[in-house]
């Protein structure tokens, strides 16, 4: 399971040349994916460097870069999504916006059950105050253009979305005294917009979501990815994981303290490994109809040594290994004996440095 690291770092320098498969320039995506791309493969080879012994905060800047890396899929391949858009509902024939609110809300569901193909994919919810109803669309991304030719092509909406998101406002903006803050608090339109974009798109569990809707992972994927996500989140929130972590591999008379020391360097490379490897895979897809043919099977056969060297790190896009497959029979027998349900998929080990221990002893 020994990761070659200086191999690690010769291949995020061969990456450097991937823009040159981008033969036509596309708006507006083309240069602000490049540089999210190197920002964070730039991250992940500062994570090496910290591997031999700053295991709490590896595991901080990873679950950072494996959470933008859900973003930056959705970038290129996110095409369908969800928005939600209040409307107020003014009382005509009623005698209180509450009345009006609820006669639309019933008129809009009853043409959704009718089968009207116009309300075949709301989602009609009552809102707040009593005049709003929120109704939840799924749709396309834009068109693209490229060099000012409009093509058939879907910029998905996450692309936008980066650019408009302000955090300053979203979090902010009920700050009076900033230096910045030149936002009219009596106009609501502007702070709930950036509402919207942050429960939409930022926030991790609708990252799920639309993962989910572009049919990109299936359910048992998702798992995987929320089980990792949730393991690196324990060194980022404040919880006792990073307190015992500490203390087991500061104590003397630890008995697997090398076994763990050690566990713990590889699991964080095999992160890095996985990581670089999505990233540059999903770059490199977004121009498979590049001229440079050349150049691209080059950038593949990065992508499959990297997929290569990461193969025993079982992740939501790869295989388990054969050991992966026994301990899964192993917990669902055990599960059986005590007559407790058993899974029909797989078992998946939530711990993954448990995992990689288990699998090293394992192979002897």
């Amino acid at each position: 399971m020994t990761i070659d690291l200086e191999r690690i770092k010769q291949i995020r320098d061969e990456m450097n040349d991937v823009p040159v498969i981008i033969d036509i320039p596309a708006y507006p995506t083309d240069g602000v994916r490049e540089s999210y791309l190197f920002s964070e493969l730039d991250s992940l080879i500062s994570i090496t460097s910290l591997a031999n012994n700053y295991f709490k905060e590896s595991f901080i800047i990873l679950r950072s870069v494996f959470e933008k890396f859900l973003y930056f899929w959705l970038m290129f391949e996110g095409t369908s999504y969800k928005w939600t858009q209040p409307y107020q509902i003014e009382p005509r024939t009623s005698s209180t916006p509450r009345q009006a609110r609820d006669k639309t809300y019933d008129m809009w569901q009853g043409l959704k059950k009718s089968g009207d193909p116009k309300y075949a994919h709301w989602e009609i919810q009552k809102g707040h105050p009593d005049n709003v109803i929120l109704l939840t669309f799924q749709e396309e991304g834009q068109y693209m253009t490229r060099s000012g030719i409009r093509t058939n092509e879907i910029v998905p909406i996450c692309n936008y979305m980066l650019d408009q998101y302000e955090p300053d406002i979203k979090h902010l903006s009920d700050i009076e005294n900033r230096v910045n803050n030149l936002i009219d608090r009596s106009d609501g339109n502007v702070t709930s917009y950036q509402n919207r974009i942050y429960n939409h798109y930022i926030y991790v569990s609708n990252i799920y979501r639309n993962l989910r809707i572009n049919d990109l992972v299936d359910q048992f994927q998702l798992n995987i990815i929320r089980i990792h996500y949730n393991y690196l989140s324990k060194y980022v929130h404040p919880t006792k994981y990073s307190i015992q972590l500490r203390d087991r591999l500061n104590t003397r008379n630890y008995g697997t303290q090398y076994g763990e020391k050690q566990g713990l360097k590889d699991l964080i490379l095999f992160y890095c490994v996985k990581l670089m490897q999505l990233y540059f895979q999903v770059f490199i897809s977004g121009y498979e109809d590049t001229k440079y043919l050349d150049k691209y099977s080059k950038f593949q056969l990065l992508v499959k040594e990297l997929d290569e060297m990461s193969k025993d790190f079982w992740f939501f896009d790869n295989k388990p290994t054969n050991f992966d497959l026994e301990y899964s029979d192993m917990i669902k027998k055990g599960k059986k004996a005590m007559g407790k349900t058993i899974p029909t998929e797989l078992i998946y080990n939530e711990d993954p440095l448990d995992r990689l221990m288990k699998l090293s002893d394992y192979r002897g």
